[in-house]
């Protein structure tokens, strides 16, 4: 285990949000080369990139809490290390997954088509991001 990249003084880089961090941009850069082959528009596939990611971290957070919130309610003070935390992936793809129809909806994309294309960039990125959960132990 090596729960920490960086450490000067107080300051640390945790490894899993670097290696976190590595699985979205692999995961959005293969998502966009996917895109663009199939002649989709690429700053619409970026923007819906960017939405699902951040519902995905919000997702996962939201239910950490939801799932904790007894611990939660014992010691309010431990709120702020759900920032530092991963959070609960099955919230992470429940919001994805409604930002990201939501999304297409509104633009009028192929959603079949991105869904085919985003499953590898899903499936990368959480192999990836497995790595990190290794790493911080």
């Amino acid at each position: 285990m090596f729960p920490r990249l960086v450490h000067i003084g107080s300051f640390y880089l945790p490894t899993y949000g670097v290696i976190l961090a590595i699985a979205y941009l692999v995961g959005i850069w293969l998502l966009r080369r996917k895109a663009r082959a199939e002649g989709l528009p690429e700053q619409k596939i970026f923007d819906f990139s960017l939405y699902v990611l951040a519902s995905a971290i919000l997702g996962a957070k939201l239910l950490l809490v939801i799932v904790e919130w007894r611990h939660y309610m014992k010691s309010p003070g431990d709120f702020i290390e759900v920032l530092r935390s991963g959070g609960v992936f099955y919230g992470g793809l429940i919001a994805a997954t409604t930002v990201g129809i939501w999304y297409m909806r509104k633009h009028r994309l192929p959603a079949w088509k991105i869904a085919d294309m985003g499953a590898p960039s899903i499936a990368l990125g959480e192999a990836i991001g497995r790595w990190g959960c290794f790493a911080a132990g």
